[in-house]
């Protein structure tokens, strides 16, 4: 059989990127007060957030699945040949090896990158007073 051929893969590159904003309040208090002159002020502002974030990622790169085997031996076995009219219990002979297979090939593969980039910001409060 033939040799294998020559296979060569170029790079392969993945990325997953994941931003989860959960649960975000901004509380915003302003108007007249009458409360320039004092610092005597009492606010009470409240907030409550609850949140359950699950992230599952899963990032593959590849240069695929290479082969380069080589071809299979071609024809099998030589024949023995055969014995006519022969009354002495004459065989054949043996047949022949078959031939070889060829030679596998050559594979250079290219580099792989896998990134995941996960960004979670949960229960964020964000509270602004102006006077």
């Amino acid at each position: 059989g033939g040799a294998g051929g020559a296979i060569v893969s170029g790079d392969a590159e993945a990325a997953a990127v994941v931003l989860n904003k959960v649960n975000t309040n901004k509380t915003k208090i302003s108007g007249a007060c009458d409360c320039e002159d004092t610092d005597d002020i009492t606010l009470k502002v409240k907030n409550r957030n609850w949140a359950k974030v699950k992230n599952y990622v899963e990032v593959e790169a590849k240069t695929g699945y290479n082969d380069a085997d080589g071809g299979d031996a071609e024809g099998g076995a030589g024949n023995g040949g055969g014995v006519s009219n022969s009354d002495d219990d004459n065989q054949g002979g043996n047949g022949g090896d078959a031939g070889n297979g060829g030679e596998g090939g050559a594979i250079a593969s290219g580099n792989t990158v896998s990134v995941a980039d996960i960004t979670n910001r949960v229960n964020t409060n964000i509270t602004r007073i102006r006077r």
